[in-house]
């Protein structure tokens, strides 16, 4: 077994094997994981651990992804490598979903050799209800803060966005009305209750059918999406035009 060096650094690319608990070993030795969540990475596990760093983040430890798995419709989740610095956590089936955890997380992902290879730090940037495959489903985002474990500064979570704004968007100056009560095409500035969480839906039934149920809430109001355990406390609604 390897002694721990407070100069070490999990590098992206690092690979101990093929077994998750053994990758998961060799950090609790180099990193000082905690080894008491070892179990956490054994053989039918969920190859994931909440609070099992030094700092609290989360370990992650992704046997099945679409770089090496075909999407296959009877799965109730699935993980999508959108891009090098982009996971989307893809659930069918939200009864298991965890929607409350917002703690970075430390990811492997497996490769097409069988190894747990180490893919970076990631952060939730968003969450909300996508077209997935011809399927609505609840998708969860993350995104890269460091391709290298310890990091310098601890991350701070960000504001959740269901619809992440465009740069063009960002440039063009507009006009912004604040209604009473939800229309189609307007936003929703909202927290969710049960994490605190502020966040912001631009409503457009046409795309999102789901959204109906948020027609005519008003401020103060809350709402909540079929099979999602969030509930939103409306804060505010501005309809904005050029």
């Amino acid at each position: 077994m390897c002694t721990y060096d407070k100069k070490q650094n999990l590098n992206y690319g690092f690979s101990i094997g093929t077994k998750a608990i053994d990758t998961y070993d060799a950090c609790c030795d180099l990193f000082q994981f905690k080894r008491s969540l070892r179990g956490n990475f054994a053989k039918q596990k969920k190859l994931y651990a909440t609070n099992a760093t030094i700092e609290g983040y989360n370990v992650w430890m992704l046997a099945h992804h679409s770089l090496i798995d075909s999407f296959n419709e009877s799965r109730n989740w699935f993980n999508i490598i959108a891009d090098s610095n982009t996971i989307k956590e893809v659930w069918f089936d939200t009864t298991e979903v965890n929607t409350k955890d917002f703690i970075p997380r430390i990811i492997f992902l497996k490769n097409k050799q069988g190894k747990y290879v180490f893919n970076g730090v990631y952060v939730l940037e968003e969450c909300g209800m996508e077209e997935i495959y011809f399927k609505y489903a609840f998708v969860r985002t993350f995104k890269k803060i460091s391709s290298t474990y310890p990091i310098n500064k601890t991350p701070t979570p960000k504001t959740i966005s269901h619809i992440p704004q465009t740069k063009e968007a960002q440039t063009i100056e507009k006009k912004i009305t604040s209604v009473e009560e939800v229309v189609d095409g307007c936003i929703i500035y909202s927290h969710i209750i049960e994490n605190g969480k502020k966040t912001s839906i631009y409503v457009d039934i046409n795309a999102r059918p789901i959204q109906k149920i948020t027609l005519g809430k008003k401020i103060g109001e809350s709402f909540s999406f079929p099979n999602i355990n969030l509930t939103y406390l409306i804060e505010k609604i501005i309809i904005e035009s050029k």
